[in-house]
């Protein structure tokens, strides 16, 4: 079903915008006004309720995504079958229509915006029936379909839905009428009501990304206090380090974006831009190198002390490099993308996960965008935004669950830059957005 949606919201985009070049080549419009004014996709038609419509889609869509994750995959379906058999295919079919009726009939679009997007979506749409991977599409799907929305109101959405899943499933646990899973195998670790600690310590993190996102203008040193003592919770109860190493990042992130806002430091330099931009380039570089001497275990020439040290952060990545570097050996590297069956070796590590998964064309361009969004940001001085990329960097490193809406709302922060559209409007509705 996935692959008929996929297919049907490329194949109206295209008709979309040839739709749109029909006032050009009647010469009722010139070239440059369909390259630079916005108008709907089939016509203007109810301007105003399209608008409206849309964006209630693109809530709906977004709330039975977190739905699905928060609830329906969490140990609620042992004790309600149907959560896991039923509920979701109904839901997944719901999001689809949702996002569809957003992106094409409840969003404007000029001819810049639309040609950068679909060519993006055209390559997202290719990797997505090579890899098979049902997030990667849903994630594609959102980002297109967040435009113009205000990025505070979907997190609205987002922890309405989000936070009383997750109380929920943690009432219904302590009730004893839905199963807690001790996971004795994983050091005492205990994913709570989830089957696995990563995902619940994901599911947390998430939630506070979506937090401060939607107090930016707003944050004050209770909200690191709060972080902080939920990254406390998820490091040392959970015990997903994953996530509450993130949450501490985050923590710290928050203190130093209030310390700015105080001293009104709207704008960053051009050189701190550069360094925040560089982090992922280099986190992507370090994703690749370390597991990459792994080739060199063998060597006797190679510096032993450099292996002893690369074995350590191996025990304290629980065995990511290793995985990764096995990944290096086993997958092959296909342009358009690979099926990743999830069996051994299973990747932890965002990066070297996509560059097999998507293939390096579609990887490249995540790591472009992303990284002009991290200079971006910081040169506009919103420090709320690019501590939540920053942070999504650093977990990107020990998860491949960045591209899960539920752990990285901060994904759709992204939306501005597939559009091509001036920094203004990141984020937001534009000015006059009920008019036609």
């Amino acid at each position: 079903m996935m692959y008929l949606y996929a297919n049907i919201l490329l194949l109206a985009l295209f008709a979309g915008g040839a739709f749109s070049l029909l006032p050009v080549l009647r010469k009722r419009q010139t070239l440059r006004d369909w390259w630079q004014q916005e108008s709907f996709l089939f016509g203007a038609w109810q301007a105003a309720p399209r608008l409206k419509i849309g964006h209630m889609a693109f809530f709906l869509g977004l709330g039975c995504y977190e739905y699905i994750v928060a609830f329906c995959y969490s140990n609620a379906h042992l004790t309600w079958p149907v959560l896991i058999s039923v509920v979701p295919d109904v839901l997944y079919n719901i999001i689809a229509v949702c996002f569809t009726v957003k992106i094409l009939l409840g969003t404007k679009y000029n001819g810049k915006s639309l040609l950068f997007a679909g060519a993006l979506y055209f390559i997202a749409r290719w990797v997505f029936f090579n890899g098979q991977n049902i997030w990667w599409i849903w994630l594609c799907w959102a980002l297109l379909a967040a435009k113009d929305v205000d990025i505070r109101q979907s997190m609205k959405s987002f922890l309405l839905v989000g936070i009383p899943c997750v109380l929920t499933a943690a009432a219904l646990s302590c009730a004893k009428i839905i199963p807690i899973t001790f996971d004795y195998s994983y050091r005492g670790r205990h994913p709570f009501c989830y089957g696995q600690h990563n995902t619940f310590g994901g599911i947390l993190l998430g939630l506070a990304l979506a937090w401060v996102i939607l107090r930016s203008k707003h944050l004050r040193r209770y909200d690191a206090l709060g972080l902080g003592i939920l990254g406390t919770f998820v490091l040392f109860y959970v015990r997903s380090r994953s996530a509450g190493v993130s949450l501490y990042i985050l923590t710290v992130f928050v203190l130093l974006s209030v310390w700015l806002s105080s001293r009104n430091c709207l704008h960053g330099s051009k050189l701190f831009s550069a360094l925040a931009a560089a982090t992922l380039p280099l986190t992507v570089l370090i994703s690749f190198g370390l597991p990459a001497l792994y080739f060199f275990r063998d060597d006797p020439n190679f510096p032993q002390a450099l292996l002893a040290a690369l074995y350590k952060l191996n025990d304290l990545f629980t065995t990511r490099l290793e995985l990764s570097f096995y990944a290096m050996q086993t997958y092959p590297v296909k342009i358009a993308g690979y099926l990743l069956t999830g069996e051994f070796p299973y990747i932890d590590n965002l990066y070297v996960y996509l560059f097999y998964s998507v293939g390096p064309v579609m990887f490249l361009l995540v790591c472009a965008i992303a990284t002009y969004a991290l200079y971006r940001y910081a040169r506009m001085g919103n420090w709320a935004a690019l501590s939540c990329l920053l942070v999504l960097v650093a977990y990107g490193f020990m998860e491949n669950q960045v591209l899960h809406l539920t752990s990285a709302p901060a994904d759709l922060l992204l939306t501005g830059i597939i559009f091509a559209l001036p920094y203004s409007r990141w984020n937001c509705e534009p000015a006059h957005s009920e008019s036609a």
